[in-house]
C-alpha cells in the first residue's frame, strides 16, 4: 500500500506544474523520433 500512496503523491506533485513539462517532453519525443527518420527515409 505504501507504493500506491507514493505514486499518488508523486502524480499530484508532478501535475502541479513540473509534471506537465516532464510529461509532455518525454511523451512527444518518442513519437517524433520514429516519425522524423521515417519521413527522411
Amino acid at each position: 500500500m505504501t507504493s500506491g500512496a507514493r505514486v499518488l503523491q508523486c502524480g499530484r506533485r508532478r501535475k502541479s506544474g513540473e509534471g506537465k513539462r516532464e510529461g509532455k517532453s518525454p511523451f512527444r519525443p518518442p513519437p517524433l523520433y520514429p516519425v522524423q527518420p521515417a519521413l527522411e527515409l
